[in-house]
């Protein structure tokens, strides 16, 4: 078997490379006791580089920092493992249908989508419906009402929420049109621990 090559953890904006995190997958594993990331050294490429290994404890650390904070915040129904992954939904059947990724497909190109979080060791996947995102819009994006919003939907706390909003501004002029007429609901990335001028990966639900 082939092994991997070392590779630049992260781009110049933030993003991780996606070579990067398919390299390490295998080597990072989430106790479903604790509810952390943690390295499993046996399944470590034999040739990682102490660039890459600073880059995921840190990335691990930010991750699990993060997740720590936000489960203690939810609804614990809302909250699913998907393996060595977070779901953390607006409701349990959310939450299960993400992580099952049993969602309904439709043949159109936008759907009212649903909003949640899905937390990985390199950070995390921030979904958010289509009447939330315009409801966030309405209110303005950085103010109180927005996190307000956003909060009551997770079960978030106002400056978890606060964060999480400052993310959707960073995605919103993907959008190509105000929050407000968004046509579906978005989904979109974020690394672990960086600004929100890093999101990456948009799409429509």
């Amino acid at each position: 078997m082939a092994v991997s090559q070392p590779t630049t953890p992260t781009t110049n904006n933030g993003q991780i490379n996606q070579y990067f995190i398919n390299r390490f997958d295998n080597a990072v594993i989430l106790d479903s006791k604790t509810g952390q990331f943690s390295i499993n050294q046996k399944t470590l490429p034999i040739n990682a580089t102490k660039l890459e290994l600073t880059e995921l404890d840190k990335l691990i650390s930010q991750s699990n920092v993060s997740l720590k904070q936000i489960i203690l915040e939810v609804p614990k129904a809302n909250v699913v493992q998907d393996g060595n992954s977070v779901v953390i939904g607006d409701s349990p059947k959310t939450a299960e249908e993400i992580a099952s990724d049993s969602q309904a497909t439709l043949i159109t190109i936008y759907h009212e989508g649903k909003t949640y979080l899905h937390t990985y060791w390199w950070g995390t996947r921030l979904g958010v419906s289509r009447t939330l995102a315009r409801k966030i819009g309405q209110k303005g994006v950085h103010s109180a009402e927005a996190a307000g919003a956003l909060a009551g939907v997770l079960g978030l706390k106002l400056p978890q929420a606060a964060v999480y909003c400052s993310f959707i501004s960073g995605v919103s002029y993907l959008i190509g049109t105000a929050l407000t007429k968004t046509p579906g609901g978005i989904v979109f990335n974020f690394t672990a621990g960086m600004p929100s001028g890093g999101v990456w990966g948009f799409e429509w639900q």
